[in-house]
């Protein structure tokens, strides 16, 4: 049986934690996270189990294991994970952690830690897509 769980990233110089969902449900995703409150998280839409998105974004959740704040990319299947998927909720964490940590954007195009970023973020999201990264097991209350 597939393990189920989720990949953890940390930036290190941004106080945000990255985390990315695939094949996943509500029910799991309530196992280990809430918003910044402490309180449960809004699932918007369709079931997840219908499987009618790309991919989504749950902007300022937090861990239950260790209380981090972050970011949770959720996409419905691996196969979900395309570049375009990917790179669009790359896109949603950018600037989510923009709002968060206040970064600056300057015109013209002098944003290099902008990009950093950016390539940060998708890069996340494509190790978990290869099964690299900390995997983070979702443990039944029986074992």
């Amino acid at each position: 049986m597939k393990k189920k769980g989720y990949y953890e990233y940390t930036p290190q110089i941004y106080p945000r934690k990255l985390w990315v969902m695939y094949n996943t449900s509500e029910e799991e995703i309530d196992k280990c996270f809430t918003n910044m409150k402490g309180e449960p998280l809004v699932h918007n839409g369709e079931p997840m189990s219908e499987g009618n998105y790309g991919g989504m974004v749950y902007d300022e959740c937090m861990s239950k294991a260790g209380k981090y704040f972050g970011n949770l990319v959720v996409f419905p299947k691996k196969k979900d994970m395309t570049m375009k998927n990917i790179c669009h909720e790359a896109y949603h964490v950018l600037s989510s952690i923009n709002d968060a940590c206040d970064l600056e954007r300057m015109y013209n195009g002098r944003n290099e830690h902008q990009a950093y970023l950016m390539g940060w973020i998708c890069n996340c999201i494509n190790n978990a897509r290869l099964g690299v990264g900390d995997f983070i097991e979702i443990k039944d209350k029986e074992e």
